[in-house]
């Protein structure tokens, strides 16, 4: 965690380069940013970035990581690549990153992809394509390998979470039903 002047300190640096950025931002530096040539860079509340993590939307990328996401050390997150084609310039790309993401360390995410909730991006990881929600996907390319099953304790947590602490807690019965005629 950060002391006072720590926060202080990113809080401002993060303005003054432009990157919006929600409550709670854990970062173990150094973590480099780079936001030039019409890139943006939103990063969500409770976000942790460890050591050498590297967040790069230049040339009108756009990388957008939500709540509750834990990056790992090492990581680089690109949202525009060369253009090899021609030889001349880059080509601009998105990058989201959906909340309660947790990406291990040494992992690549490159433009025009969407992680997500709930994904385990395991570590050393090449992302060049879509990952779906709840999942633990690995490799190069990253390909998902196992489904993450939510547990009732979790989901009860967040109804209460989002309903209040008075919240009816529907049944398992009521909850797969709903889900089948949606």
């Amino acid at each position: 965690m950060f002391d006072r002047m720590e926060r202080i300190y990113w809080n401002t640096r993060l303005d003054l380069m432009g990157i919006q950025h929600g409550k709670t931002l854990s970062l173990i530096p150094p973590v480099y940013f780079r936001v030039n040539n019409g890139g943006i860079i939103s990063l969500g509340d409770n976000v942790s970035l460890n050591t050498n993590t590297t967040i790069s939307a230049a040339n009108h990328g756009t990388i957008q990581i939500s709540n509750n996401v834990s990056i790992g050390q090492n990581t680089v997150i690109r949202a525009s690549n060369h253009n090899y084609e021609s030889g001349n310039g880059h080509i601009p790309g998105s990058i989201v990153v959906e909340d309660e993401v947790w990406i291990g360390a040494n992992c690549v995410i490159l433009p025009r992809v969407r992680i997500g909730k709930g994904a385990v991006i395991g570590a050393g990881s090449i992302v060049t394509k879509d990952i779906p929600s709840n999942v633990v996907a690995v490799g190069n390319p990253c390909k998902p390998i196992k489904e993450i099953e939510r547990t009732s304790a979790v989901f009860e947590k967040e109804w209460k979470d989002q309903i209040g602490e008075d919240a009816v807690i529907p049944t398992t019965e009521e909850r797969e039903s709903c889900q089948t005629h949606s």
